[in-house]
């Protein structure tokens, strides 16, 4: 068959930094986008109107021999992010730094595929799952002569969002983790 399989996969990312610095510290912001899309069709065509071709396939249902290639996939992702700290110390060395951030990831997939026709399975699957998260973070150093204490606590929260239910491990719905 003539046909040729495409699979077109396009990234983007963009940052916003802001910072200020001043002689006992600092403290910043950023923001951040990261996308990717992806779409596997006959040819690299952005619709799956090429469907409607029902395949004729030779010995096997793995060599196509003519009509359409029997899928068509369109998948993407979002990763939004959101940071600020901040430090600020002394002349004499002691210093503490803190920090908070947020993240949203999305993702989801859109698939036809007519191969699976013969076998009674879903010929359309489809998902749609998002999952926020946070991180913050606390750090202290202190000198005194020979003495020198570095403290710091970090915590992370992590939640599969409204997907968790659907989840076959239905307890890990949501995760907290702390370090010191």
């Amino acid at each position: 068959a003539d046909q040729v399989v495409v699979t077109d996969e396009r990234q983007l990312a963009t940052m916003l930094a802001v910072s200020r610095l001043w002689p006992s510290g600092r403290a910043g912001v950023n923001a951040g986008w990261m996308r990717t899309g992806t779409v596997t069709s006959l040819d690299g065509r952005r619709d799956a109107s090429y469907l409607g071709d029902t395949p004729t396939y030779a010995a096997d249902p793995f060599h196509v021999a003519s009509g359409s290639f029997p899928l068509y996939r369109v998948s993407g992702s979002d990763v939004l992010s959101l940071r600020g700290d901040a430090e600020a110390s002394t002349r004499r060395g002691n210093s503490f730094k803190a920090g908070a951030g947020t993240t949203w990831e999305d993702v989801s997939m859109w698939e036809f595929d007519n191969l699976a026709y013969e076998g009674g399975v879903d010929l359309l699957r489809q998902y749609h799952a998002y999952a926020p998260g946070a991180s913050g973070y606390a750090q202290s150093r202190w000198q005194a002569g020979a003495l020198l204490v570095n403290a710091g606590l970090r915590a992370e929260y992590f939640t599969a969002g409204p997907e968790a239910r659907h989840q076959t491990l239905p307890e890990i719905r949501q995760n907290w983790t702390a370090e010191s």
